[in-house]
């Protein structure tokens, strides 16, 4: 099982009222072990939208380089749209 972390920002507490909840995952994650995973946790999904967070790379200072991994981002929608998440 893969850790899932729930996204709270302004357009995610817009989806969730459409009952649509966005989780933030590792880039190794596909939408069928997204799914099986979420299943487990929180009850029947009826689709699953994945989005690719690319890789990114900054400076700090002269010579340091620091690299914020790869994600993937799901938008999850519920059969049942008052699924209770706790963030």
């Amino acid at each position: 099982m893969h850790s899932y972390i729930y996204q709270v920002t302004e357009k995610s507490n817009i989806l969730s009222q459409e009952g649509k909840h966005v989780f933030l995952t590792n880039g190794k994650v596909n939408k069928i072990e997204a799914k099986k995973d979420l299943e487990k946790l929180y009850g029947e999904i009826k689709s699953i939208n994945a989005l690719n967070v690319p890789e990114k790379i900054r400076k700090v200072g002269k010579k340091t380089i620091r690299k914020r991994k790869p994600a993937t981002k799901l938008i999850v929608t519920f059969k049942s749209k008052d699924v209770k998440i706790n963030s």
